[in-house]
Order: C-alpha cells, then sequence, then structure tokens
C-alpha cells in the first residue's frame, strides 16, 4: 500500500511539472492571438503592439515569424522612439529592430546547431574568468558586481561587471571568450549609457531558452527598471523588453 501510495504521489507530481509549461505555453499562444486581432484592427499597425508581438512570438521560438515582425516594425516605425518608463537610454525602433533580428538569427542558428563544450574547454574558460576576474578587481576601485553567465546561447560564459573606476566614474562591462582569452565587446558608454547607472542588477533566463539577461534596477523601491540584453557582439539596454 505505501508503495502505491508513493508511485501515486510521484505521478501527480509529474501532471503538476508538465503541466506547468504546457499552461504557459497556452497563455503565449492566447497573448499572440490577441495581439494579432489587436494589430489586424490598426490601419497602420502601431509600433509597440508590434514589438510585443514579436517578443511573444520569440517565447514561442517562432524565430522566423519574430524577425518578420521586426522587419515590418523598421518599414513603418524606423525612426520613432518607443515608450520609456525607466531611466535607460533612448533608442529608436529601427535600431532595437537591428539588435532582436541579430539576436533572433544567432538564436536561430544556435537552434540548428547546437552548442557544445568540452570538459578541457570548460577548464579552461574557469581559469580566464578567474584570471579576468582577478585583474578587473585590480584594476577598479570599486566593483560592485562580477558575475558569470551565458549571456548569448553559446555556453560559453560572459563576464558582467559593473561599478565605479578609480575617478569615481560608473561603467558596465561585458567581456566575451575570443577562443584565446576575455576581452571587452560592450561597454555603457555614448549612446548606450543610460541617464542613471543602475544601483542593482539581476541575473537570469527570463524566457526559458537558456540566455541569461541582466534586469537593472535604477532606484530603490521603485519600477524605474530596464532589461539589458546581448545578441553575441553587442548588447541593448531598454524599458521595452518581452
Amino acid at each position: 500500500m505505501k508503495h502505491a501510495k508513493s508511485y501515486l504521489c510521484l505521478w501527480i507530481t509529474c501532471l503538476i511539472g508538465l503541466a506547468a509549461p504546457l499552461r504557459a505555453a497556452d497563455n503565449l499562444t492566447q497573448q499572440e492571438t490577441t495581439l494579432l486581432r489587436e494589430v489586424r484592427k490598426q490601419p497602420v499597425p502601431d509600433a509597440y503592439s508590434l514589438a510585443r508581438l514579436a517578443f511573444v512570438r520569440e517565447h514561442r521560438t517562432h524565430y522566423q515569424q519574430a524577425m518578420a515582425t521586426w522587419h515590418l516594425i523598421k518599414r513603418l516605425h524606423y525612426n520613432k522612439l518607443p515608450p520609456n518608463q525607466s531611466s535607460a537610454p533612448d533608442h529608436s525602433y529601427g535600431y532595437i529592430a537591428d539588435f532582436y533580428i541579430r539576436r533572433l538569427r544567432r538564436k536561430q542558428w544556435l537552434a540548428a546547431h547546437p552548442p557544445r563544450l568540452s570538459n578541457a574547454l570548460r577548464r579552461k574558460l574557469a581559469k580566464a574568468q578567474s584570471y579576468a576576474s582577478n585583474h578587473i578587481l585590480h584594476r577598479e576601485s570599486n566593483v560592485r558586481l562580477i558575475a558569470t553567465a551565458d549571456l548569448d546561447g553559446d555556453l560559453a560564459e560572459e563576464i558582467f561587471v559593473a561599478g565605479r573606476g578609480k575617478r569615481d566614474e560608473p561603467f558596465i562591462y561585458i567581456f566575451k571568450w575570443d577562443g584565446s582569452r576575455y576581452k571587452v565587446v560592450w561597454r555603457a558608454e555614448g549612446k548606450y549609457q543610460p541617464r542613471i547607472f543602475p544601483l542593482d542588477y539581476s541575473l537570469a533566463d527570463i524566457d526559458g531558452n537558456h540566455w541569461r539577461e541582466i534586469t537593472c534596477y535604477f532606484e530603490s523601491e521603485t519600477d524605474n527598471v530596464a532589461r539589458l540584453r546581448f545578441n553575441g557582439t553587442e548588447a541593448i539596454m531598454t524599458w521595452l523588453s518581452g
């Protein structure tokens, strides 16, 4: 009888575990249906609704459809600025679309060619990460965060660094493995620089695709939050995100 109860509990647990992703998939399907109905009613589909549709399609791993949606945004709304309720920098819809099209192409390629890391390469990366992190800590006077995470889906973790330099200038860097060492591939400066630098960060796989993304918190206990995403060569910090 005890064995029967154990098997029953295990079966129920499995059903609950399977139900969660099914509910999430149903929810995404419903969101896409609702957004499609919304944009089809408009003589010229508005950029914000189209961007939300593109994000839903990306979450559903419908990469080709998501890219087509971003291409439509470029054609209709290239120079328009999306709403921005954060301290993230402003970027045009055209600029954001180009970033996500490159990101989606990378996702599509990685889905067709799943990456693998040998144990030897894992050890090499771990050693290189340790060396790079120690070098950063020695060079910069006030490092708030150093985190290693796969930000672009290739299993070779990037290094995310944020803090203040010796002259108290805030900085955000992303270091990427180039096959022999870690080097800076993106930094928050110029057009990438936020209006104020974040107070805190969290890294998480937001949509379950094994790509970690960085949430930036600009002020404590407010909704002044943006998302920082990477596409393998560049990053973008925006309030507009899926």
